[in-house]
């Protein structure tokens, strides 16, 4: 992961940490399938998903809400 796939404007606002409630934002990108259950105010992007299944899927979804 990392400025290989996401780019280095998008790392710069990167957060990486095990527990999310602790964190505010408008999007969690989360291969746990459970974790948008404790985090009701972000979206929840589920990493490996059928929607998202890797990171070009995840890029695609932020430039077209962009």
């Amino acid at each position: 992961m990392g400025r290989k796939n996401l780019g280095i404007g998008m790392c710069k606002r990167l957060i990486i940490s095990y527990d999310k409630t602790l964190l505010r934002g408008d999007y969690l990108i989360d291969d746990n399938v459970h974790t948008g259950l404790f985090t009701p105010d972000w979206e929840h992007i589920h990493f490996g998903s059928e929607n998202f299944p890797g990171w070009a899927d995840v890029i695609s979804h932020f430039e077209l809400i962009r």
